[in-house]
């Protein structure tokens, strides 16, 4: 599916907790969606074509957009949609990516400091 004109395609994230941190069940994630979705697509006037890419998480308003479900239909109850169609103005804040983060090393490199006591004490011996 391509969105038309100033459109974006989006995946809703199932919340998997409460906010009191209590796990909830498999029906109750798809009624409790988060406003927090994935980009899936950017219609071609989209004005955000340049900071928003598909992959990009975004925070959306909560009466936004239409829901639809995989075949493009439109679907009434939030729970039944697996995508949400949303003009670029619904659109509130743009998470910026994570970058992965560098892995530490196991070993830590040897200080200057330490290099010159081990050259002298080898010199000493």
């Amino acid at each position: 599916m391509k969105p038309l004109f100033a459109r974006v395609l989006l995946k809703r994230k199932p919340a998997t907790t409460s906010r009191g941190g209590i796990i909830l069940p498999d029906d109750a994630q798809k009624r409790y969606a988060s406003l927090r979705c994935t980009v899936v697509a950017l219609g071609d006037n989209c004005e955000l074509k340049g900071t928003l890419e598909p992959g990009d998480e975004v925070l959306i308003g909560i009466h936004a957009g239409t829901w639809i479900n995989a075949n493009g239909d439109p679907v009434f109850k939030p729970e039944d949609a697996e995508f949400f169609i949303a003009q670029e103005e619904d659109l509130l804040v743009v998470f910026p990516r994570e970058e992965p983060k560098e892995q530490p090393s196991d070993r830590a490199e040897p200080t200057r400091d330490y290099l010159e006591r081990a050259v002298r004490s080898h010199r000493a011996a």
